[in-house]
Order: structure tokens, then sequence, then C-alpha cells
């Protein structure tokens, strides 16, 4: 799956969330887990990402969108105020 996407152009995929649907056109529609280092404030950072795929009967890639191709990176998290450490068990 790598080697086709990294010819589109596009990001390696590190798994799948065990979900998929058929399409009528009989393709097969799934999520792929990505990642990028986006700078924030000066810090590279590591963030987890997702990837629509549709693949042919043959598993073929014949459609992609990659979320960070289409969000704001320079948009801080939503809760990036709010979160603290993690509560002691």
């Amino acid at each position: 799956m790598n080697a086709q996407l990294k010819a589109r152009g596009q990001e390696n995929i590190y798994g799948f969330p065990h979900e998929f649907s058929r399409l009528p056109s009989g393709d097969i529609v799934t999520l792929g887990w990505t990642q990028r280092t986006i700078d924030v404030g000066g810090t590279p950072t590591r963030y987890a990402g997702d990837m629509l795929l549709v693949l042919d009967q043959d598993l073929q890639v014949v459609w992609t969108w990659d979320a960070f191709d289409h969000l704001d990176q320079n948009r801080a998290p939503i809760l990036a105020s709010s979160a603290g450490p993690a509560p002691a068990p």
C-alpha cells in the first residue's frame, strides 16, 4: 500500500482502524493512520492524522484524501489550553 501511496506523492500510512465499507461500484473505502511533523511555536511536533483511501477490487489505490492537506496546520489543538498532565490513577 505504501509503495502505491509513494508513487502518488502521498504520505505513508501506519495502519488501518479495522473499518471499511464497500461502495456501490465495488471499490472499498477505508481510513489509514498517517503522521506528520508540524512546527508548533518553533518546536517540531509529531501528530497523527487520517487519510481516506478508496481501493479498487484488486486493492489498488484509486483515490486518497489526507486530512493534513486540508486542515489549517497553524491552528492550535482545540484542547491545548485545558489539557494538562493525566490524573494519578
